[in-house]
C-alpha cells in the first residue's frame, strides 16, 4: 500500500490548548472591565481564528452583564489584548492529548508524511508545534497573509504541496465540522476525533464520518500495521 500524508488540525486533535486560550479570553475581557467566560462556554466559540473568537466573546461577555453599565469595547480592543496575552503565555497549560505521542511515533516509523493546519496565527501555530513535537511536521501552517482560514482549503492545499501527491490521496484529521468542511473542500478525506473541542454527537450530526474515539482508534483508521496500545 502506498505511503498517504496526513494533515492534522491542531487545536482539539492534537493538543488541548484550550487552558491557555481560555485564560487569554479572560485576560482581554477582564481589562476590560467584562465579565469572566468559562471554559465550557469558551471551547465553543473557537475554531476560526483569534479575531473571531474576541467577537464572539466580546458578545457572550456583554449578554452576561444584563443591561449593567460597561464601557464602550471593540472587538479589536478585544483582540488585540488576547493575542498579546497569549503570544506571552502560549504554552502554560496546552498538552497532548494521550496517545499523540505515541501515534506520531508510529506513523513515524511508518515513513508516512506529516503536516499541520490550524486557525492560529502563524508564527504562535510553529512555535507550539515546535515545543511540543520539535520537527517531526513537514508542513506547518497558521494563518498568514494570502492564506484565507478554514473552511477555505487554501491552507490545506499549501501543506499537501510539500509532497509528490494529489490532494485526494492525503488524509486530514480534526475535531470540528470546520475541519470537515476544509477537508472537502480540498477534496481530501476527513478523520474526526472524539476527544477534541466537539462533541462526538455534533460531529456525527454534522455528517463527520468515521468518528474516532481514541488514538488506537485513530492509527488503524490511518492503516497503521504497527498497533497502538
Amino acid at each position: 500500500m502506498p505511503v498517504r500524508p496526513v494533515i492534522f488540525d491542531l487545536d482539539g486533535t492534537l493538543l488541548d490548548t484550550l487552558p491557555d486560550i481560555a485564560a487569554a479570553v479572560n485576560h482581554a475581557l477582564g481589562t476590560h472591565g467584562l465579565p469572566p467566560l468559562a471554559a465550557s462556554r469558551i471551547v465553543l466559540l473557537v475554531g476560526n481564528g483569534l479575531h473571531v473568537l474576541a467577537g464572539r466573546a466580546l458578545a457572550a461577555s456583554l449578554a452576561q452583564t444584563r443591561g449593567m453599565s460597561t464601557t464602550a469595547v471593540t472587538v479589536d480592543e478585544v483582540h488585540a489584548e488576547l493575542l498579546a496575552y497569549y503570544r506571552a503565555h502560549p504554552l502554560d497549560g496546552t498538552e497532548p492529548y494521550p496517545g499523540i505521542h505515541a501515534l506520531l511515533d508510529a506513523l513515524g516509523r511508518a515513513g508516512v508524511p506529516l503536516g499541520v493546519v490550524s486557525n492560529k496565527e502563524d508564527g504562535l501555530c510553529r512555535l507550539i508545534v515546535r515545543h511540543h513535537f520539535g520537527e517531526r511536521f513537514d508542513a506547518v501552517i497558521g494563518m498568514r497573509p494570502g492564506l484565507p482560514a478554514k473552511p477555505d482549503p487554501a491552507m490545506a492545499l499549501a501543506a499537501a504541496s510539500a509532497w509528490p501527491v494529489p490532494a485526494a490521496s492525503v488524509r486530514y484529521v480534526g475535531d470540528s465540522l470546520t475541519d470537515m468542511a476544509t477537508a472537502r473542500a480540498a477534496g481530501m478525506p476527513f478523520i474526526a476525533v472524539a476527544w477534541g473541542f466537539r462533541s462526538p454527537a455534533e460531529l456525527a450530526a454534522g455528517g463527520c464520518s468515521p468518528v474516532v474515539r481514541d488514538t488506537a482508534e485513530l492509527a488503524r483508521a490511518l492503516d497503521l500495521e504497527d498497533p497502538l496500545p
